[in-house]
């Protein structure tokens, strides 16, 4: 379930460090550890920052929420 504050901002998160891994490529071992990120669940990734932070209004929050609640998963797909 999504984690949000008052102010409607992900908790933890700021735009300089969002990074998609559908986007970036697994790290081999090869790359430079600068060029390397880590995810919340420890992989590591190469790439993935050309993304842009996209403002949820609060009431679709609130219906992804309750739908997940009754067992209904979400998907949105944000394309330019």
């Amino acid at each position: 379930q999504p984690t949000v504050n008052q102010y409607g901002h992900r908790k933890g998160v700021n735009a300089s460090n969002v990074r998609c891994r559908r986007c970036s490529t697994k790290a081999t071992g090869s790359e430079p550890r600068s060029d390397t990120w880590e995810d919340g669940r420890g992989d590591k990734f190469v790439g993935g920052s050309d993304v842009t932070v996209v403002a949820v209004p609060g009431v679709l929050r609130y219906l992804d929420v309750e739908l997940a609640a009754m067992g209904v998963k979400m998907k949105f797909d944000i394309t330019p």
